[in-house]
């Protein structure tokens, strides 16, 4: 059989969606001044619009934090219908080993705790584990508060715990695993997962795939499993998955996360459920409307589902074919124009300062940077920056583009970078770098006094607004 590599596309109002209202949806995203960095919207099977703010590029992988989470409860749904596995199985019996070890240091309900309540996030832990050297062991030792199952508390180690059990009954990895499985069907590719020292997949963070990724992924979960006309899981793990398993009322007053929650899923309004990650990574399926919108982002995760529910009453109508033309070019001209990195007005720049400043050591003097000395070397449409170390060995260097945005790169594990220099003052030079395969920024401020620098670094701060993990 053969794969096919994307989703169809075709226009909005071939599946009876005005390009308005996406167009409206990008309007709502700009009033609200919401960080997307790309989003993709899906119905009846067809991509019916898509758009990354440059940098963010379709073909860069994006952090998804959380979102992973949900990849993590097919995998144990696989697991289960490969007979591996039972949600009633207790985690105990997964790590003999560890509980030989740790013998009078766990509760001893911990005895009673089941793969189920790992999936619901009901452990019954009173804090999250923390991660570390043997993670397992650090999980197991946690405080119970309640009885397992009894009460739902938002538990990444316990997403981690059933990357472990899986691991642990397969020989492999949970990527490993979910590849012929998952993501070569669909075909995902190059999937990347973070790893904990013990060489297990991270299991409720750590996974980073690209934007039709996560909407193939949300398609294959509308369909129930179905991929291509081919049953590839069982309709019923996705049915118990998607329902609410676990009360979540207590864990915000925001209206989409007291809907409940199912295996590594949130319910949501509106008949809806969803895979989410920290600043913004979405994949809301929304059976009623047949329909799946993906989003990346850095932003307030409730006012985005708030704008996607702005779009149901159009996602709820049947394909039709009216003036495409003439509908479509206000929504193509506007996903054209989208942009993250739109460069500065002309600045007025000193050029006497810039060739004082050029070629030469400056000593650090407030050193947090780990560096000691650097230079910085003026161009004509940019800059270098060089951070050197105690023994003047070389511990990065950079290019920013002067007043506009320069690719660039860093020693940051974040893959493509892009970087602006200004003069924000008399002798401060501030530097922001973004990695657009993260929400992140890192943030430099340099000021030039005499022989020395004074230098800060705001380290990887988000590049947008508050979120959740």
């Amino acid at each position: 059989m053969e794969m096919k590599k994307t989703l169809p596309r075709c226009a909005p109002e071939e599946q009876g969606v005005p390009s308005q209202a996406v167009l409206g949806f990008l309007e709502f995203i700009q009033k609200q001044t919401l960080r997307v960095h790309s989003y993709m919207i899906v119905k009846n099977g067809h991509v019916i619009s898509e758009a990354w703010w440059k940098p963010f590029a379709p073909n860069l992988p994006h952090m998804l934090f959380s979102l992973s989470k949900s990849f993590t409860s097919i995998a144990v749904g696989f697991a289960v219908q490969e007979r591996l596995v039972s949600v009633d199985d207790c985690v105990c019996q997964y790590f003999p080993e560890h509980l030989a070890a740790l013998e009078g240091q766990y509760d001893e309900r911990f005895k009673r705790m089941k793969l189920r309540h790992l999936l619901t996030m009901s452990t019954g832990q009173a804090r999250e584990a923390a991660f570390g050297e043997n993670s397992i062991y650090n999980f197991i030792k946690t405080p119970l508060a309640h009885e397992p199952g009894s009460r739902f508390m938002y538990n990444t180690p316990a997403t981690y715990m059933l990357s472990a059990v899986v691991q642990k009954v397969t020989g492999q990895r949970l990527s490993q695993y979910l590849t012929p499985r998952l993501f070569e069907p669909l075909g995902i590719e190059d999937p990347i997962w973070d790893r904990c020292t013990m060489g297990i997949d991270m299991g409720g963070i750590g996974l980073n795939l690209r934007t039709e990724d996560i909407a193939k992924f949300g398609q294959f979960l509308l369909q129930k499993g179905v991929w291509n006309g081919e049953r590839l899981l069982d309709a019923a793990w996705i049915e118990a998955a998607s329902a609410k398993q676990a009360d979540s009322s207590r864990f915000s007053t925001d209206p989409d996360w007291i809907q409940g929650y199912g295996y590594q899923f949130w319910r949501c309004r509106h008949n809806a459920f969803r895979g989410d990650g920290m600043f913004g990574q979405f994949c809301v399926i929304m059976p009623d409307q047949n329909a799946v919108v993906a989003i990346t982002g850095s932003l307030d995760m409730q006012k985005m589902l708030d704008g996607v529910w702005e779009l149901l009453p159009a996602l709820s109508g049947a394909p039709r074919n009216v003036r495409l033309a003439t509908r479509t070019s206000a929504l193509k001209r506007k996903i054209a124009g989208l942009s993250h990195i739109t460069d500065e007005d002309a600045q007025k720049r000193d050029r006497t300062l810039e060739k004082s400043v050029s070629r030469r050591v400056y000593e650090i003097d407030r050193n947090w940077l780990g560096v000691h000395r650097m230079t910085v070397n003026f161009y004509d449409d940019d800059c270098q920056i060089t951070l050197l170390g105690k023994n003047g060995a070389v511990k990065e260097t950079f290019m920013a583009g002067m007043g506009t945005w320069k690719r660039t790169t860093t020693n940051a594990p974040f893959g493509a970078a892009y970087a602006k220099a200004v003069w924000a003052g008399d002798s401060f030079l501030r530097v922001d770098i973004l990695f657009p395969e993260t929400p992140f920024v890192a943030a430099y401020t340099f000021r030039f006094d005499g022989n020395n620098v004074w230098a800060t670094r705001d380290t990887y701060r988000r590049f947008a607004l508050s979120g959740r993990s």
